[in-house]
């Protein structure tokens, strides 16, 4: 089973771009853990899709409070100067928001979130670049 779930802040806004008419949205998240008198904070890449992008990016930014559940990804690639590369990033399948937007717009996206939970079915996520 690959299921992530991470509960955190964007640390940026939304970078959505498309292809094939299709939205995908980059961005990252802070997550943290306390123990004992330490904090260990990370952050993660996430990539979304289809309306999952657009409804990010029309209410989440930077510092957005947010519950994301997803997949990960594991990105492999060569550079200019043929050093091997890679990451861990996740596919994000659903955004829930914990606050962070005005609240006009929280009660809009609560009302579309049930359009938003899923993947779209014709995106081919294996052959996107990132």
């Amino acid at each position: 089973m690959n299921k992530v779930i991470l509960l955190g802040n964007l640390t940026k806004g939304i970078e959505v771009v498309y292809k094939n008419e299709k939205a995908i949205g980059k961005t990252s998240i802070a997550v943290n853990r306390k123990f004992g008198d330490k904090e260990e904070v990370l952050f993660i890449d996430l990539v979304m899709f289809g309306k999952t992008a657009e409804f990010a990016d029309k209410y989440l930014g930077r510092g957005s409070k947010i519950l994301i559940e997803g997949r990960l990804r594991f990105d492999q690639w060569v550079d200019g100067g043929g050093i091997k590369h890679s990451k861990h990033s996740v596919i994000v399948d659903k955004i829930e928001l914990c606050g962070g937007v005005k609240k006009e717009q929280k009660e809009l996206a609560n009302n579309e979130t049930s359009a938003v939970r899923e993947l779209p079915e014709d995106i081919d996520e294996e052959n996107i670049p990132f």
